[in-house]
């Protein structure tokens, strides 16, 4: 093991020890500093030799980032050119890493592996909440901490990684033991979600005539259906439901969900607002920067003040006596924009986390577009790939720009390669199966059902289940089927 940490003292330069730095290595995967006055961090990492003839996992940034298994000198999938140019004028590629982290051929955040036929070389990082770790496969295993620019006055580990060799399940077992993160115990889920049927388009009257055809498949009895997208006016003003989609506001749909048996689900994006939005023009001090093209254009807010932090308390509060009890909360990432106010980006992200999961009490959480470690015990389910598409693979422009991408075949390609995590810190949400006639081909569209099927635990359709053909159907008592016995 070699460290390497370079930082300035005023506007001088140092590398490793000096008058100014001690630096303690409590083991090969342990490296404290204790500085005599305060310094300003520019790089920490620390290199293992590795086995290259090995497969060598990476797990991507997000939820939404593309995870899998390589060969040593091939290459992951990087954002595009075109995605660079976007974000250098209009800031559309933030959703990833790329501002902050190298661009190696093959590199994994939080914690990776080495596979050589049944036995994993596994590392993962004990100290993500004061910065995001990456391992980067070069000629040696690199291990960065995102520190950058991080004044440190005090002791302070940098790195405290886990090492591990013997099986994948026995490595992750005891890796989320020493995080002190227990499995989950939220049940498997199955149901609806109204996005892939409506997108935006949602109303009242569709809402209401999408659960009036889950009661008509008089033996399945779903769990959870849950309102996406669009009832509210603009993103970011989630007080203001769309009184033109919803003339009774929310308080019908739910009534008429729990009537059915079902919880009811809510879509809120809460660390972000759209350019129309009322909140952008009330309150400019809350903006960060802009972000991505979604709706209007993204608006990314300060999550570390006090006065949004309030209003979305009001948020929670108020859908919490609607009725609502499961909470799909969606571009979590925003949050780690950027450091902030002598904090890193994970030190924001992981308060953020614990906001919400202490605001969100008792309800059962589903985190998406969220760094994967910060969400590690904090929501009961997780999207663990991208989204799906009602194609095979997107719209074709997408693969010109970022990982981060709209795509089925991704999804079942993450959902495999993050199999791992399911049941531990949370349930592994793969986003919908579609049965319904869609340009998806029928052998994906097969593939993807199998897929969630045996590797997820919110198991959920945006189909109109009672147009369903008899096979259709048939697929649906293998979901019912799944989610009973996990009952029992």
């Amino acid at each position: 093991m070699n460290f390497f940490i370079k930082y300035k003292v005023g506007h001088k330069t140092y590398i490793n020890e000096s008058a100014f730095l001690k630096i303690k290595v409590e083991s090969d995967y342990k490296v404290s500093i204790i500085p005599s006055k305060p310094i300003k961090i520019i790089e920490a990492k620390i290199t293992y030799p590795y086995d290259k003839k090995g497969l060598l996992y990476c797990n991507g940034f997000q939820t939404w980032t593309d995870s899998g298994l390589y060969h040593y000198g091939e290459k992951m999938p990087h954002n595009k050119p075109l995605a660079y140019l976007m974000d250098f004028f209009i800031k559309t590629s933030t959703v990833g890493d790329v501002k902050w982290v190298r661009q190696d051929k093959l590199y994994s955040h939080t914690y990776t592996y080495i596979q050589k036929d049944s036995l994993y070389e596994f590392f993962g990082a004990l100290n993500e909440r004061t910065g995001f770790t990456t391992f980067h496969f070069k000629n040696e295993l690199e291990v960065y901490k995102d520190m950058e620019g991080t004044i440190i006055q005090n002791p302070f580990v940098v790195f405290d990684l886990f090492h591990m060799k013997g099986g994948l399940d026995a490595c992750l077992d005891k890796y989320f033991d020493l995080l002190n993160i227990p499995k989950t115990t939220a049940p498997l889920l199955d149901g609806y979600t109204s996005w892939y049927n409506h997108y935006q388009n949602i109303t009242e009257e569709k809402l209401l005539s999408d659960l009036e055809g889950m009661k008509k498949i008089s033996w399945f009895h779903p769990k959870l259906f849950q309102l996406d997208d669009g009832y509210e006016t603009f993103v970011g003003d989630w007080l203001d439901i769309d009184k033109k989609k919803f003339p009774n506001g929310l308080e019908k749909s739910v009534e008429k969900i729990k009537k059915a048996g079902m919880i009811p689900g809510i879509w809120i994006a809460p660390f972000i607002c759209e350019k129309k939005s009322r909140i952008r023009k009330e309150h400019p001090e809350w903006i960060l920067c802009r972000g991505a093209l979604n709706w209007s254009t993204i608006y990314h807010l300060d999550i570390t003040r006090k006065d949004v932090k309030d209003y979305l308390h009001k948020v929670f509060q108020y859908y919490i006596k609607l009725g609502f009890r499961f909470f799909k909360l969606d571009f979590l990432y925003s949050a780690a924009y950027e450091p902030l106010n002598g904090k890193t980006r994970s030190e924001i992200m992981y308060e953020a986390m614990d906001f919400v999961r202490e605001e969100l009490k008792g309800c059962y959480i589903l985190g998406c577009g969220v760094p994967l470690s910060s969400a590690f015990g904090k929501v009961d389910y997780c999207r663990i790939g991208c989204d799906v598409t009602l194609n095979d693979n997107g719209p074709w422009y997408f693969s010109l720009l970022h990982r981060e991408r709209l795509s089925t075949i991704m999804a079942i390609k993450d959902t495999k390669a993050r199999a791992h995590l399911n049941g531990r810190p949370f349930n592994n949400d793969p986003d919908v199966f579609i049965l319904r006639d869609t340009p998806m081909t029928p052998k994906l569209k097969e593939e993807l059902f199998n897929t969630n099927l045996r590797y997820g635990n919110l198991l959920l359709t945006s189909d109109d289940i009672s147009k369903y053909s008899e096979d259709d159907l048939n697929k649906l008592r293998l979901i019912q089927e799944k989610v009973e016995k996990n009952i029992k």
